[in-house]
């Protein structure tokens, strides 16, 4: 799986500088590590999400639901970086970011 950070640089600066903004270094400095698993991308919409993979859940939070722990939302709600129970990165929602998502199609194409 490709990791984010060689898909995108400039895009896995700016959300990085978000976070980071947010006060979450933590998850900035995760960014750099993070491999893309999937992308969903509704054209008409103009919305996309990328999946990360992420390391199996802890027996704690691995029955839950709904993974998302925590949406962290940047960029006037046009980034929406989840966050899983674990602390983990869980996905970015992009709204309007059509560019970055076409982009990240091509470079993540089977």
């Amino acid at each position: 799986m490709p990791l984010i950070s060689t898909l995108l640089p400039d895009f896995v600066t700016e959300v990085a500088e978000a976070l980071r903004h947010e006060g979450l270094d933590a998850l900035a400095d995760q960014l750099r590590h993070v491999a893309v698993e999937r992308i969903t991308y509704e054209a008409r919409d103009d919305a996309g999400y990328i999946y990360f993979t992420r390391p199996p859940a802890s027996l704690h939070f691995a029955k839950l639901s709904h993974p998302v722990a925590r949406t962290v939302v940047c960029d006037d709600g046009r980034l929406n970086v989840d966050i899983d129970h674990d602390g983990s990165l869980f996905g970015i929602e992009l709204i309007g970011r059509g560019g970055v998502m076409r982009k990240l199609l091509a470079e993540h194409a089977p």
